[in-house]
């Protein structure tokens, strides 16, 4: 290889290795031409391939730049003239120039000892945008520095606010409240914890253990007989579990205490202590009351219905006397005579069985119940009332569905109630009995669903529905011949039977009642 060929290589090598650098260079000569560039040169000035050649003036560069606006407004020519003028007295320079685009460029060039300079192009934008980033960044630290201050300060003044409403709060509550740590030591009670409990000042000191309360009570009889030591010991261990915690406890004076502990995430938890003696004294003589009810309408229904089944029977013998002798001055008063004395039959029946469910005297006779077969009982029975109305009764099987876990009789008392309603409130519209298999814990359940088209319900009236004495208002499909007690009693024996119920209407539209049961014995 000669002399020449060796140089020619190693230019070639080093224009490669220039050409790997992301920052621009150029070398002018003395004459102010291009003698050597790189690729990231022609990059960074966002200049066009055409200026990538030797003999480039430095010149045709200025005058692109001032062309497309580099140098702001002004004279294309004296801006070039300029340039050209300091960039021919080779001296060292380095400064900053924003291209068009928006990008920042530090331009910093050298003389070479034979004349001309070479040049670097940095692209620092990003690193000037940083730097705007950074001081933004520290303006808005002291501004949120100096705001957090005064946050801090309303803070504390509103924290200082807030403790003393607590305070009072605390002091003024009916109920005793502690507030126990993982520890369990009491560290906040108020003062109706201490006089509820009856405990002494000395007991109520900051962070008293829990268990110096548990002996406290222990040793005074408020946990019965027994050893001390071993009652508190076992009322330590049932804390510590910090479990959620409701209940009730007679006191020695016959009192009666409600407390209700809630667990905290941080461990330990917050107890209510509320007297509810006179609330308990209430309930007692509220079931003795409806006790009391129950066994005067069970004991009057039963005495009502021996004359009251005479007279229907005598209405109804002298009624059909008077179609036999067609004595039509009789008949309809006979016909009424008897239709009320049926009607008020079915209340004394519907009363008595409400009072027999208050009374828990209902006992139910459970067994695998065919479902076919309390259906066809059913629709059997139900035919003739909904065909009064023009209407028709068609009865859907779903798959699996052949026995149900309840007391047959009185399933067929919820069917009779809700189809009957159905047939009552609906004129020549369509009334449908569905049954179908549920899967949901703890059990699979049987599903009947009862739907007709007939005048539907408000919803207003949705929500006392299965109330007692609950009826449709006056104007509401045919005359209201019922008690108001078959949707009432119908819930409480579905409930009786473990299941529940529920309807869904439109008016206008029709309505869906709904009960579950379970499908095998628990």
């Amino acid at each position: 290889m000669t002399k020449h060929e060796n140089t020619s290589v190693q230019m070639e090598l080093i224009t490669q290795g220039l050409n790997q650098l992301s920052q621009g260079m150029t070398v002018f000569d003395e004459s102010l031409k291009l003698v050597a560039w790189n690729e990231a040169a022609m990059s960074v000035l966002e200049l066009p391939n055409s200026f990538a050649k030797r003999g480039t003036h430095i010149g045709d560069v200025f005058r692109f730049n001032a062309e497309r606006g580099d140098y702001g407004p002004g004279d294309v020519e004296e801006q070039v003239r300029q340039r050209v003028e300091i960039a021919a007295r080779f001296e060292p320079h380095k400064f900053e120039r924003s291209l068009p685009s928006g990008r920042i460029i530090e331009v910093e060039g050298a003389p070479l000892p034979s004349g001309g300079f070479i040049t670097t192009y940095t692209d620092i934008t990003e690193r000037r945008n940083s730097e705007e980033e950074l001081r933004q960044a520290h303006e808005e630290l002291d501004r949120r520095v100096e705001e957090r201050t005064w946050e801090l300060k309303a803070a504390r003044d509103e924290l200082a606010e807030e403790r003393r409403l607590l305070q009072t709060t605390l002091e003024n509550m009916s109920q005793g409240i502690s507030l126990t740590d993982a520890k369990l030591d009491i560290r906040v009670a108020n003062r109706r914890f201490q006089e509820l409990l009856e405990f002494p000042t000395e007991l109520m000191k900051p962070n008293t253990n829990l268990a110096d309360f548990f002996r406290y009570n222990a040793e005074r009889g408020e946990y019965g007989p027994g050893d001390v030591e071993e009652q508190v010991r076992e009322r330590v261990e049932l804390a510590l579990k910090f479990e959620p915690h409701r209940f009730r406890r007679i006191r020695p004076d016959g009192s009666v205490i409600e407390i209700v502990g809630q667990p905290l995430k941080e461990g330990g938890f917050v107890t209510t202590y509320e007297d509810v003696t006179l609330n308990v004294r209430a309930e007692e003589a509220i079931k003795q009351a409806s006790r009391a009810k129950s066994d005067f309408l069970a004991k009057m229904s039963h005495e009502l219905r021996t004359p009251l089944n005479a007279i229907i029977g005598l209405s109804e013998l002298l009624y059909e006397d008077a179609h036999d002798h067609k004595d039509e001055a009789y008949i309809e008063p006979l016909r009424r005579l008897t239709g009320a004395g049926h009607h008020l039959l079915a209340l004394i029946n519907d009363i008595l069985d409400l009072s027999k469910i208050e009374a828990g005297k209902v006992d139910l006779n459970w067994e695998e119940t065919f479902v076919s077969s309390v259906l066809d009982q059913i629709r059997s029975t139900m035919l003739p009332l909904a065909e009064e109305n023009g209407n028709s009764l068609a009865v859907e099987m779903g798959e699996n569905c052949k026995v149900v876990w309840s007391d047959p009789l009185r399933l067929r008392q919820v069917f009779l109630n809700l189809i009957g309603n159905a047939a009552k409130f609906t004129e020549n519209g369509q009334i449908t009995v569905r049954v179908s298999r549920s899967s949901e814990k703890p059990g699979d359940r049987i599903v009947f669903t009862v739907e007709d088209t007939g005048i539907g319900i408000s919803e207003e009236r949705l929500g006392d529905l299965f109330s007692d004495f609950s009826q449709a208002p006056p104007g509401r499909g045919r005359a209201q011949d019922g008690t108001g007690l078959g949707l009432s009693i119908s819930k409480k024996i579905v409930e009786l039977m473990g299941g529940t119920i529920g309807a869904e209407s439109e008016e206008g539209v029709g309505s869906r009642f709904w009960f579950t049961l379970l499908a095998a014995k628990p």
